[in-house]
């Protein structure tokens, strides 16, 4: 904001010219954290309701699903992004770091079933190093198409109102999975917190997450919770790295908590 001078003469009163959207504060990787957090709250949508007890598909079901998300990020990413395929595999990283929080489950199971417990932390850097690579070459293959019809509004996106709208997005399955967890008697399916039956909450087994419905209802409230969370974090950072003013930076901080 800005302060000018109107009228002639001697009398000239100040007149506020406020800053245009072009002149708004840019929030560099906004796109790429929008995009990856966007990603993979999809992925994890479809994860929930393809594993839940009612539908239970199989596993091979699960994660052609979870990656056809991904590659329609990546395309949505190309798109709109001014980074264009490089946004998208960026992207794709980030949600195959995010998706670490659910892979545990996975891991432990496999490790503990081939060589023992003890195996899991040698395994996990595999796992975590094939999640994000996985990942981001499944969004660059969307990114790909998506570039080949890049979005003349691109310029005018506005990357911290996305991640908002994330945001959003994330916390309306989040209030649906905890009325779910109300509705088949599931509260104190898992007694303890935050740990899962001792297990760290993001390595729970996800072979014991399935053998009991209750267990799964309320585990997976507790890792999507875990997931709007982290959004809720980033948003409060994006606002406080970008805002235009101290109050709003104030804001954001308090958003942290």
């Amino acid at each position: 904001m800005s302060v000018q001078s109107a009228g002639e003469g001697s009398e000239r009163r100040p007149v506020l010219a406020y800053a245009g959207p072009e002149r708004e504060p840019h929030l560099r990787g906004g796109d790429v954290l929008a995009s990856g957090f966007g990603m993979t709250v999809g992925a994890w949508l479809v994860a929930y309701v393809s594993r839940m007890p009612l539908v239970n598909a199989p596993g091979q079901v699960t994660v052609s699903a979870m990656l056809t998300t991904v590659f329609a990020g990546g395309i949505l990413t190309a798109r709109y992004s001014r980074k264009g395929i490089l946004g998208a595999v960026l992207a794709g990283a980030v949600s195959g770091l995010l998706d670490i929080l659910i892979v545990g489950s996975i891991l432990h199971d496999k490790a503990s079933g081939d060589t023992g417990a003890g195996s899991v932390a040698p395994a996990a850097a595999l796992w975590i190093a094939g999640s994000i690579v996985l990942n981001a070459l499944v969004a660059g293959a969307g990114g790909m198409f998506g570039i080949l019809f890049p979005s003349p509004r691109r310029v005018e996106i506005r990357w911290t109102h996305v991640i908002a709208l994330v945001l959003v997005v994330a916390t309306l399955p989040l209030i649906t999975a905890g009325g779910l967890v109300t509705a088949f008697r599931a509260g104190l399916a898992v007694p303890d917190w935050p740990q899962s039956y001792g297990y760290n909450m993001f390595l729970f087994p996800l072979s014991k997450m399935q053998s009991a419905q209750g267990n799964f209802y309320e585990h997976a409230h507790r890792l999507m919770g875990s997931l709007v969370g982290l959004t809720s974090l980033t948003l409060a950072m994006c606002l406080a790295v970008g805002a235009p003013s101290r109050s709003a930076a104030l804001m954001a901080s308090l958003m942290c908590g």
